[in-house]
């Protein structure tokens, strides 16, 4: 058994760097999606990912010595079915009829390999159907394909790195996996009385989803500040290029620039969503719901990136000509550096309260007259909705043609004589009434 811990303490040590790798996609897609992140739905995810590296790993590790492997000869593809079967039966005391049989046969080698095969994608048949909804079609599909992916890979002699097969290209693991993936897929609704229904996650992240979090609000501003800080890296090269040095008039008036491009511009073409915005979905208005002015977003955002954003740099500057200028000007450059010190201070805190406290507004938004909102739209809520709808609707008109049936035969009782009464919609809806 030992063989099987070293490829999952492998998985251990190379998931993070994994996951690292797809927590930005992961966590733009949710909020593209949901305006949320579920801490559950993230653990199923990347529970997810742990696993198919785990499986990948059993299937490739331990790796032998390249030595070693250049000199077997044994078969490296087996393509008959039920192989395996064969094998076990044949080197195993196990007898269908005999009782005392089975322990045996269970402690043979060839029963493990059996064994391990069934369960190695068990675990993907019960993802498949638990939580992306997978029909059993589907799953029988794309288990194939996963296990297919297992032995191409052996066949391959781990894409060239050995000069011949080190493990076997077998079909019956492509039996069993499958099979496996398919048992998963049976016994998966037991996971849904144990965790909540995909369709649960969902309407409880699109409820989370029309709040906006602090982890949201500051994903946002993450994404503006790397398309900002690209932008000042091509003007910083070029400048460099052209010129050999840098020119701090280039680099102020190309910041200028940037700030009007991205935080002015952009929110007029997309009626108040920021780069940084549009993937989280959320956007500013008008505190009265309109669309925000122009110079609303110049005055709002110029606060931000104008003003606080470049103000460390701005009391360095000051701090640095106090330290080297001896004349009386250096008191001048005290009191500004202080000032300036004071003032971002002072913004940097309306930042902070307004991230905790959402009921906080800030001066500048104040000012400006704007205030964030959530633009994520509950589908599953509006199909709910329209099918009610559709529903209601179907019923109303069932009860209108009863009710107009109903005072039609009234009538005709009264008047056999004549037996077409016309009565209009109105009537009868004045009856259901």
């Amino acid at each position: 058994m030992a063989i099987y811990l070293i490829p999952i303490k492998t998985a251990m040590i190379a998931f993070p760097f994994l996951a690292a790798l797809f927590t930005m996609p992961y966590v733009i897609v949710q909020y593209r999606k949901y305006g949320s992140i579920l801490l559950l739905r993230t653990a199923i995810i990347y529970s997810f990912i742990f696993y198919i590296l785990c499986a990948y790993l059993l299937t490739m590790l331990p790796l032998p010595d390249p030595e070693s492997v250049a000199e077997l000869t044994t078969p490296t593809m087996q393509l008959i079915p039920f192989t395996a079967l064969t094998t076990f039966l044949e080197n195993t005391p196990f007898m269908l009829n005999d009782l005392s049989t089975y322990l045996p046969a269970l402690n043979q080698p060839s029963f493990y390999v059996l064994l391990f095969n069934l369960l190695l994608l068990m675990p993907f048949g019960i993802y498949m159907r638990y939580y992306f909804q997978y029909s059993w079609k589907k799953t029988l599909l794309l288990t194939f394909l996963l296990s297919l992916s297992f032995e191409c890979i052996q066949r391959s002699a781990l894409f060239g790195i050995y000069l011949r097969p080190y493990r076997m290209f077998d079909i019956d693991d492509l039996i069993t996996n499958t099979l496996g993936g398919m048992l998963g897929y049976l016994v998966a609704p037991l996971a849904a009385k144990i965790l909540p229904t995909r369709d649960e996650l969902d309407q409880s992240a699109y409820r989370k989803g029309m709040q906006i979090s602090i982890i949201r609000k500051g994903f946002a501003f993450l994404i503006d500040l790397a398309f900002l800080s690209m932008g000042m890296m091509l003007i910083v090269t070029y400048d460099i290029m052209l010129h050999q040095t840098t020119d701090y008039e280039i680099m102020i008036v190309g910041y200028l620039i940037l700030i009007w491009i991205l935080y002015i511009l952009i929110p007029i073409i997309t009626k108040g969503k920021t780069i940084g915005k549009f993937f989280v979905r959320i956007r500013i208005i008008q505190t009265n719901g309109n669309t925000a002015k122009w110079y609303q977003y110049l005055l709002h955002y110029g606060i931000l990136y104008g003003l606080i954003l470049p103000m460390p740099f701005l009391i360095y500057y000051l701090v640095a000509q106090f330290l080297l200028i001896t004349s009386t000007q250096r008191i001048f450059y005290l009191i500004s550096a202080l000032a300036t010190s004071g003032f971002f201070l002072f913004s940097i805190g309306q930042i902070v309260i307004s991230l905790i406290d959402s009921r906080y507004v800030p001066y500048y938004s104040r000012l400006s007259k704007l205030h964030t909102i959530s633009t994520v739209v509950n589908h599953t809520s509006e199909q709910e909705d329209h099918h009610s709808s559709q529903t209601n609707h179907t019923d109303s008109n069932e009860v209108i043609v009863k009710t107009k049936d109903r005072i039609k035969q009234e009538s005709s009782d009264k008047n056999p004589s004549n037996n077409t009464v016309d009565i209009n919609e109105e009537q009868a809806k004045d009856a259901e009434i």
